[in-house]
Protein backbone atom coordinates (compact mmCIF):
# COMPACT_ATOMS: atom_id res chain seq x y z
CA UNK A 1 0.00 0.00 0.00
CA UNK A 2 3.37 2.37 0.85
CA UNK A 3 3.99 2.14 -3.16
CA UNK A 4 0.23 2.56 -3.97
CA UNK A 5 0.12 5.56 -2.21
CA UNK A 6 3.29 6.71 -3.70
CA UNK A 7 1.68 6.01 -7.31
CA UNK A 8 -1.09 8.64 -6.64
CA UNK A 9 1.43 10.93 -5.00
CA UNK A 10 -0.40 10.21 -1.35
CA UNK A 11 1.67 10.19 1.77
CA UNK A 12 -0.84 9.04 4.19
CA UNK A 13 -4.13 6.93 4.23
CA UNK A 14 -6.36 6.16 7.33
CA UNK A 15 -6.42 2.04 7.56
CA UNK A 16 -9.46 1.16 8.95
CA UNK A 17 -9.86 -2.84 9.74
CA UNK A 18 -11.97 -5.37 12.33
CA UNK A 19 -10.25 -5.93 15.72
CA UNK A 20 -10.52 -8.68 18.26
CA UNK A 21 -7.41 -9.33 19.77
CA UNK A 22 -5.09 -6.80 18.31
CA UNK A 23 -2.59 -8.68 16.35
CA UNK A 24 -3.51 -7.45 12.92
CA UNK A 25 -3.56 -3.49 14.02
CA UNK A 26 -0.28 -4.54 15.91
CA UNK A 27 0.87 -5.69 12.78
CA UNK A 28 -0.30 -2.68 10.63
CA UNK A 29 1.45 -0.48 13.47
CA UNK A 30 4.88 -2.01 13.08
CA UNK A 31 5.07 -2.51 9.50
CA UNK A 32 4.24 1.27 9.33
CA UNK A 33 6.39 2.36 11.81
CA UNK A 34 9.59 0.52 10.18
CA UNK A 35 8.53 1.52 6.54
CA UNK A 36 8.44 4.86 7.47
CA UNK A 37 5.24 5.16 6.03
CA UNK A 38 2.82 6.93 7.87
CA UNK A 39 -0.68 5.99 7.82
CA UNK A 40 -3.30 6.63 10.52
CA UNK A 41 -4.98 2.90 11.64
CA UNK A 42 -8.00 2.63 13.20
CA UNK A 43 -9.05 -0.93 14.61
CA UNK A 44 -12.65 -1.36 15.04
CA UNK A 45 -13.27 -3.45 18.56
CA UNK A 46 -15.84 -6.05 17.62
CA UNK A 47 -15.02 -8.73 20.76
CA UNK A 48 -14.73 -6.64 23.38
CA UNK A 49 -11.78 -9.75 24.27
CA UNK A 50 -9.57 -7.09 26.06
CA UNK A 51 -10.84 -4.49 28.41
CA UNK A 52 -8.08 -1.88 26.45
CA UNK A 53 -7.50 -2.81 23.07
CA UNK A 54 -4.98 0.08 22.69
CA UNK A 55 -3.14 -1.50 25.67
CA UNK A 56 -3.27 -5.02 24.50
CA UNK A 57 -1.95 -3.60 20.42
CA UNK A 58 1.06 -1.43 22.09
CA UNK A 59 2.38 -4.59 24.25
CA UNK A 60 1.99 -7.27 21.06
CA UNK A 61 4.17 -4.09 19.15
CA UNK A 62 6.57 -3.97 22.02
CA UNK A 63 6.83 -7.52 22.16
CA UNK A 64 8.71 -7.55 18.72
CA UNK A 65 11.63 -6.71 20.36
CA UNK A 66 12.12 -10.17 21.23
CA UNK A 67 12.50 -10.42 17.62
CA UNK A 68 14.95 -8.36 17.11
CA UNK A 69 13.35 -5.51 16.27
CA UNK A 70 13.72 -1.98 17.93
CA UNK A 71 9.61 -1.25 18.42
CA UNK A 72 8.18 1.69 17.97
CA UNK A 73 6.14 3.88 20.45
CA UNK A 74 2.56 3.41 18.79
CA UNK A 75 -0.73 5.28 20.00
CA UNK A 76 -3.18 2.79 18.35
CA UNK A 77 -6.64 4.31 17.11
CA UNK A 78 -9.60 2.00 18.59
CA UNK A 79 -13.38 2.45 17.80
CA UNK A 80 -15.23 0.17 20.44
CA UNK A 81 -18.66 2.26 19.78
CA UNK A 82 -19.57 -0.29 17.11
CA UNK A 83 -19.65 -3.32 19.30
CA UNK A 84 -23.04 -3.27 19.36
CA UNK A 85 -24.91 -5.88 21.83
CA UNK A 86 -21.16 -7.96 21.75
CA UNK A 87 -18.88 -10.57 19.87
CA UNK A 88 -21.23 -12.98 17.61
CA UNK A 89 -24.38 -10.27 17.31
CA UNK A 90 -25.01 -8.12 14.92
CA UNK A 91 -25.82 -4.62 15.56
CA UNK A 92 -28.71 -2.75 13.58
CA UNK A 93 -26.08 -0.30 12.30
CA UNK A 94 -23.82 -3.12 11.38
CA UNK A 95 -26.26 -4.93 9.34
CA UNK A 96 -27.48 -1.83 7.78
CA UNK A 97 -23.58 -1.40 6.36
CA UNK A 98 -23.09 -4.99 5.47
CA UNK A 99 -26.51 -4.65 3.62
CA UNK A 100 -25.54 -1.34 1.64
CA UNK A 101 -22.34 -2.78 0.80
CA UNK A 102 -23.14 -5.89 -0.76
CA UNK A 103 -25.71 -3.46 -2.77
CA UNK A 104 -23.80 -0.82 -4.25
CA UNK A 105 -20.42 -2.46 -4.33
CA UNK A 106 -21.12 -6.25 -4.78
CA UNK A 107 -18.55 -6.94 -1.71
CA UNK A 108 -20.00 -9.53 0.95
CA UNK A 109 -18.97 -9.44 4.91
CA UNK A 110 -20.36 -11.34 7.72
CA UNK A 111 -22.69 -9.93 10.53
CA UNK A 112 -20.88 -10.01 13.33
CA UNK A 113 -17.14 -9.09 12.64
CA UNK A 114 -16.68 -7.28 9.41
CA UNK A 115 -20.10 -6.05 8.91
CA UNK A 116 -18.84 -3.65 12.63
CA UNK A 117 -16.06 -2.53 10.91
CA UNK A 118 -17.76 -1.07 7.46
CA UNK A 119 -20.64 0.45 9.87
CA UNK A 120 -17.34 2.81 11.69
CA UNK A 121 -16.46 3.50 7.58
CA UNK A 122 -18.62 6.37 7.51
CA UNK A 123 -17.29 8.13 11.03
CA UNK A 124 -16.79 11.69 10.95
CA UNK A 125 -13.29 11.35 12.52
CA UNK A 126 -11.74 8.55 9.29
CA UNK A 127 -9.96 11.16 7.52
CA UNK A 128 -8.16 11.33 3.74
CA UNK A 129 -7.88 8.48 1.74
CA UNK A 130 -10.03 5.52 3.45
CA UNK A 131 -8.05 1.86 2.54
CA UNK A 132 -10.82 -1.26 4.15
CA UNK A 133 -8.70 -4.03 4.93
CA UNK A 134 -11.48 -6.95 5.07
CA UNK A 135 -9.97 -9.40 7.68
CA UNK A 136 -12.44 -12.17 6.09
CA UNK A 137 -15.28 -13.73 8.14
CA UNK A 138 -15.69 -15.92 5.72
CA UNK A 139 -17.57 -18.80 7.64
CA UNK A 140 -19.81 -16.88 9.40
CA UNK A 141 -21.61 -15.19 6.04
CA UNK A 142 -22.77 -18.85 5.89
CA UNK A 143 -24.57 -18.54 9.59
CA UNK A 144 -28.44 -19.04 9.24
CA UNK A 145 -28.73 -15.16 10.71
CA UNK A 146 -26.14 -13.94 7.83
CA UNK A 147 -27.56 -15.72 5.06
CA UNK A 148 -31.19 -14.12 5.57
CA UNK A 149 -29.71 -10.52 5.74
CA UNK A 150 -29.03 -11.31 2.03
CA UNK A 151 -32.14 -11.72 0.43
CA UNK A 152 -30.77 -13.43 -2.68
CA UNK A 153 -29.19 -16.44 -1.02
CA UNK A 154 -31.68 -19.17 -0.80
CA UNK A 155 -31.26 -21.99 1.47
CA UNK A 156 -31.39 -25.78 1.33
CA UNK A 157 -30.07 -27.82 4.39
CA UNK A 158 -28.03 -25.27 5.31
CA UNK A 159 -26.06 -24.46 2.53
CA UNK A 160 -26.75 -21.70 -0.46
CA UNK A 161 -28.04 -23.41 -3.06
CA UNK A 162 -26.00 -23.35 -6.52
CA UNK A 163 -26.05 -20.09 -8.66
CA UNK A 164 -26.34 -22.43 -11.32
CA UNK A 165 -29.86 -22.89 -9.76
CA UNK A 166 -30.16 -19.20 -10.89
CA UNK A 167 -31.64 -18.29 -7.58
CA UNK A 168 -29.41 -15.50 -6.98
Amino acid sequence: MHHQLDLVDRTEATIVHASSTGGTQAGLELGAALLGAPANIVGVDVAQIHSDLGGRVRDLVAATAELGFDPPAVTPTVFDEYLGPGYALASDRSQAAMTELARDEGIVTDPVYTAKAVAALSDPRLTGPIVFLHTGGVPAMFADDAAAAYPAVQRSKGRPLAAAQNNY
